[in-house]
C-alpha cells in the first residue's frame, strides 16, 4: 500500500478486501487481510482462533453487503456492516463487526464476531455512527465460574452478602446505597456489553451455588479499547479461595482475544497488598505509584499502578 495512505484509508481497504474476498470466492488475500491469532465469534456462540478455517475454500454463493460502519480509536479500528448470503434453502442474512489492530507499524484484522439480524434488534443505527455489536450479554465461563450479568434473585442475594461489610474500605466505590442501586446498575436497557468503546462489567457467579459473589470489569480509557482500566471486587465471604485469581485471568484472556486490548492496568490503593499479589499472579508489572490521585472518604490516597501489555500477555501464555 502507497505510504501515504491514512489508517483510515488503510483499514477501509482492507475491509473492503475482505468482502472482496467472499464476492470473488477467493480465499487468498486473507492471508495479508488477517492474523494469525484472529478470533472468530460465530452466530452459533462458538469463538475460535479461525485464520486457518477462513482460508479454506467454500462453495461460491452470491454474496451482497450493506449498511458498512467504521470507527477509529488509536491503533484500533471497528467496522461493521451487514451480509446476506444465498444458500439452496434460502437467503442469510446476519450482521458482522470486524476489528483491526495495528501492530509493529501494520494493520490486520484481530477478530470477527458474527451474528443473526434478529440477535441485533433487526434495525440499524439512524446516526450512522458505530453502534453496538449487539445488545447481548457477554457470557465467560471457567472451572468454577461464570461471568455474565446477574439476575434479580442474585442481585438481591448479592446486596445481603455485601452490606455493612469491610469490602469497600479497599476500593475507591463505597458500594451501593440500597439494593435499587444494584438494580439500576445492572438495567439492561442501560447496558450494551457488545460496544467495545463502552464499560464491560460482569458479575462473578460461583456454578455450584448459582450465587453472585463479586464484579469484574474492564474500562476503555477515552472510549479506546486498545486501552483498559480493570476493576474487581468480591463479597468477603468468599475471599481467599482463588476465585478473584480465576475471574480475572478469564477475563483478561477475553480482553487480549476478543476486545483487541493493547494494554490493561490496575490502580490499587497503597498497601493493598492483597491485590497487590493478586494482579501480579497475572503478570502484571509494577509501573510507579500516584501520588495522592484519588480522594476516598474525604482522604487523599496513593494508588500503586500494576500493567500488563499484549506483547507480554503473549509471551506467558506461549
Amino acid at each position: 500500500m502507497p505510504d501515504s495512505m491514512s489508517d483510515e484509508d488503510i483499514v477501509r481497504d482492507l475491509d473492503r478486501r475482505w468482502n472482496d474476498v467472499y464476492v470473488r470466492n477467493d480465499r487468498s488475500p486473507f492471508s495479508e487481510i488477517l492474523a494469525d491469532d484472529l478470533r472468530a465469534t460465530w452466530p452459533d456462540g462458538r469463538s475460535e482462533v479461525a485464520k486457518s478455517k477462513m482460508m479454506e475454500p467454500t462453495p461460491g454463493r452470491r454474496v451482497e453487503f450493506s449498511e458498512r460502519g467504521f470507527e477509529l480509536h488509536g491503533a484500533t479500528a471497528v467496522t461493521r456492516g451487514r451480509i446476506r448470503v444465498e444458500h439452496p434453502e434460502g437467503p442469510h442474512e446476519q450482521r458482522f463487526v470486524r476489528v483491526y489492530a495495528k501492530r509493529q507499524g501494520r494493520w490486520q484484522a484481530v477478530s470477527v464476531h458474527v451474528f443473526p439480524l434478529d440477535a441485533l434488534n433487526g434495525g440499524t443505527n439512524p446516526s450512522g455512527s458505530m453502534g453496538s455489536l449487539a445488545k447481548h450479554s457477554v457470557r465467560i465461563e471457567t472451572d468454577r465460574l461464570c461471568l455474565t450479568c446477574p439476575t434479580p434473585a442474585q442481585i438481591d442475594d448479592y446486596y445481603a452478602s455485601i452490606v455493612g461489610s469491610n469490602m469497600f474500605d479497599t476500593i475507591l466505590w463505597d458500594g451501593p446505597a440500597g439494593p435499587e442501586d444494584l438494580h439500576a446498575f445492572w438495567d439492561p436497557d442501560k447496558r450494551d456489553p457488545g460496544r467495545m468503546d463502552l464499560d464491560l462489567d460482569l458479575a462473578v457467579i460461583e456454578k455450584a451455588s448459582d450465587r453472585y459473589i463479586g464484579g469484574v470489569s474492564v474500562r476503555p480509557v477515552g472510549g479506546d479499547p486498545a486501552i483498559l482500566d480493570l476493576g474487581y471486587a468480591l463479597a468477603p465471604a468468599w475471599q481467599g479461595q482463588g476465585f478473584a485469581t480465576e475471574a480475572l485471568a478469564a477475563l483478561v484472556r477475553h480482553a487480549f482475544e476478543q476486545r483487541s486490548a493493547e494494554r490493561i492496568f490496575a490502580t490499587i490503593f497503597v498497601g493493598n497488598r492483597t491485590s497487590k499479589r493478586l494482579v501480579e499472579r497475572l503478570g502484571f508489572q509494577h509501573e510507579g505509584t500516584l501520588r495522592r490521585v484519588v480522594r476516598k472518604r474525604g482522604v487523599w490516597m496513593d494508588e500503586w499502578l500494576y500493567a500488563i501489555t499484549r506483547p507480554a500477555w503473549e509471551a506467558s501464555e506461549s
